[in-house]
């Protein structure tokens, strides 16, 4: 089951790990932002040139993107769903007392961070 993260995934959280937009990265790579959308959501796959730029933008070799090999190793070492989920509770308390709302930098920054541990969260419980 390990081996089953697929490429728009990877791609997925590679972007999120990084808080970059789909525009940003799109714009570097010279393609859409809806056709970075098809990649990350497995609805297309990227190929030649495109699979290249998004290896050097994200600094990650091709295997990386493409083999499920190096991903197991990577999620072999992943934390415990339960200490993830403590994670996201106490986002969300920061977020719920407006303890950080205050700068807009920083709402931002915790929602992603949010959205990426439940993605994590959802990928450790299929995993586990």
């Amino acid at each position: 089951m390990i081996g089953k993260l697929s490429v728009g995934r990877r791609l997925y959280l590679l972007r999120m790990e990084r808080y970059i937009t789909r525009e940003t990265v799109a714009k570097s790579i010279g393609i859409s932002s809806v056709r970075l959308e098809r990649f990350e959501t497995d609805l297309e796959m990227p190929e030649g040139d495109t699979l290249i730029g998004l290896s050097k933008f994200y600094e990650v070799s091709l295997e990386f993107i493409t083999s499920d090999k190096l991903l197991q190793t990577v999620v072999a070492d992943a934390p415990k769903i339960e200490d993830v989920k403590t994670t996201i509770e106490g986002l969300y308390c920061l977020r719920e007392n407006d303890f950080l709302l205050r700068e807009p930098a920083s709402s931002k920054i915790i929602n992603k961070s949010i959205d990426l541990l439940s993605y994590l969260a959802s990928i450790l419980v299929t995993v586990s």
